[in-house]
């Protein structure tokens, strides 16, 4: 017979981002008997952090917990209350209380790595034992304040009415309508919508990870699913990835060559493969590693876990935001995040110019480490045959670096230019009259067709259009497309880098109850793509929360 205590957690495991050395250490839980308060407790450290009083903003560590309840992974909610952080830092906790943004106070002005220790976090009390994992991801604050989108120079970019001239976002969904006349939001769609009054435009502040997503906090996430939800997460779109999670150990999760064609191997492949088979009749999960390094022995510290994580279905993108208890940044967040409030220079990067800073030495050092390096330049892109695959987050920031050599928009987000490209909510689709920046709940829905709060089309979350390097550009009809890409990545020539562009678009189909039908994918001129055009087109992950 199972006793029930109260939240007595066992195994604990404490889980980050992988990027720029995020530790989540000691972790341990206390029960007060006198209040029936529950804390977490552990140690908190990561580098490069900030806070600026000059434009209002910091970086942050978005911390949440799951435990385990009979072989699934459920969100432990917080109270909200019973937080304890060493002096000179602060926290807030969103009204779902799905985790806590924990960042320095207004006394703790600067740059620098910090450490905190002896943090204590209240937890919603769960009768039974459990095991416990600790996730922290880093964030970075984007204040209140308008800004301008488009460029005035870029074809296809966002602009104010008929004119050439950037459009300046003052404020919430009923400040913003789209159309064609003077004093609107003309983003090409060609046709006059309202969003909802709470659309996340970036007017009001926001977070939003400060990197992409790391190979290693991807393979934490995979071992946290269920035989069925890694199954479905792996299901064939497409694309020729394994549709099963009962592989021999070792075997990758991204395809080496091209669906029907063995000898066209695929540009690239991410650094994910399964460590220990599955079996979904079984109801087994497979146990997924890092193996960047090729040597059959699993998640060494030369095995890609700080490595930017591309080459995977989008099920998977929308499974974690959920599972983070996230959301997509919108494009219009995404202009903001890469410029801020300054007037759009034409052409520009996330870094504020136009200009690419190309490196002089085409090596890496320590590859594949969390010291991995590279000599000079500010972007991972196609040019001068770089590497053909995403390297280390925040690989150009250094000690020395300033804004434009570390590839950092203006307040301090990396790789929103380079790297991979940055899936985002589309403000040209119709959708945008009813969503209002829902986030993940911790829970991933599961059903035929899973669902998530922040797609307002239940059921069909797999509508793409993509957008290259640049903050603004399109050529494509977006009228049917409720997601889009930004930002570029490493399979595309450094050139289009720029804020704005695009040439691919997936689009949403039918409704269909097969898995396999839901994906369709469109040139500019809205023709079919080969198998060997898709290949290139890798996104990464980068989720958002509206800030509270």
């Amino acid at each position: 017979m199972r006793t029930y205590l109260l939240l007595i957690l066992l195994g604990l495991q404490s889980l980050s981002s992988k990027a720029n050395n995020i530790q989540l250490n000691n972790l341990a839980t206390t029960f007060n008997s006198t209040s029936g308060v529950v804390t977490v407790d552990f140690d908190l450290s990561w580098e490069n952090s900030w806070r600026t009083t000059a434009i209002n903003n910091w970086d942050a560590a978005w911390v949440f917990f799951k435990y385990n309840d009979g072989g699934i992974w459920y969100h432990l909610d917080l109270t909200g209350f019973d937080i304890t952080l060493p002096s000179g830092f602060t926290y807030s906790v969103p009204a779902d209380k799905k985790g806590v943004f924990i960042y320095r106070d207004a006394s703790n002005l600067g740059v620098g790595n910090v450490s905190l220790t002896g943090c204590k976090v209240g937890v919603q009390p769960q009768l039974g034992s459990f095991d416990l994992k600790a996730f922290a991801l880093e964030m970075v604050y984007v204040p209140v304040g308008g800004f301008y989108v488009g460029d005035g120079a870029t074809t296809g970019s966002y602009k104010d009415g008929q004119s050439s001239n950037p459009y300046y976002v003052f404020g919430g969904g009923q400040y913003v309508t789209l159309g064609t006349n003077s004093g609107l939001l003309n983003t090409g769609a060609g046709v006059q919508l309202q969003p909802h009054n709470n659309y996340p435009t970036g007017f009001y502040p926001y977070y939003t990870m400060k990197y992409e997503l790391s190979t290693g906090a991807l393979r934490d996430f995979l071992n946290c699913l269920t035989a069925a939800q890694q199954t479905w997460a792996f299901q064939n779109i497409g694309y020729n990835y394994s549709d099963s999670i009962n592989k021999p150990a070792g075997t990758s999760v991204f395809p080496l060559t091209l669906q029907g064609q063995p000898n066209k191997p695929y540009p690239f492949k991410n650094f994910i493969c399964i460590q220990n088979p599955g079996n979904l009749a079984q109801n087994q999960p497979a146990i997924f590693a890092c193996n960047a390094n090729g040597n059959g022995i699993f998640n060494e510290v030369d095995d890609g876990e700080s490595i930017a994580i591309g080459g995977f279905t989008l099920h998977i993108y929308f499974m974690y935001l959920a599972f983070s208890a996230l959301r997509p940044m919108t494009d219009l967040e995404f202009e903001k995040a890469a410029r801020g409030p300054l007037y759009p220079q034409p052409g520009q990067y996330a870094w504020g110019n136009g200009n690419l800073i190309r490196s002089g030495n085409i090596s890496l050092s320590n590859q594949y480490k969390q010291s991995e390096s590279i000599a000079g330049g500010n972007l991972n892109g196609n040019i001068d045959t770089l590497f053909k695959r995403p390297l280390r987050n925040g690989i150009f920031a250094t000690n020395n670096s300033s804004r434009v050599s570390a590839g950092a928009s203006y307040y301090g987000i990396m790789e929103l230019s380079g790297n991979l490209l940055e899936i985002v909510y589309n403000t040209s689709d119709s959708s945008i009259t009813t969503y209002q920046g829902n986030h993940g709940n911790g829970s991933i829905p599961f059903t035929t067709i899973p669902t998530y709060p922040y797609y307002p089309f239940q059921g069909y979350p797999w509508s793409i259009n993509e957008r290259t390097f640049k903050v603004d550009n399109s050529n494509v009809d977006w009228t049917i497309r409720e997601f889009i890409t930004r930002g570029g990545g490493f399979c595309y020539d450094g050139n289009e880098m720029n804020v704005n562009n695009g040439k691919i678009s997936f689009f949403r189909q039918a409704p269909s109850t097969n898995p396999n039908q839901i994906f369709g994918y469109l040139n500019s001129y809205g023709n079919s793509i080969s198998d060997a055009y898709r290949s290139k087109t890798f996104y990464g992950i980068r989720g958002a929360r509206t800030a509270e």
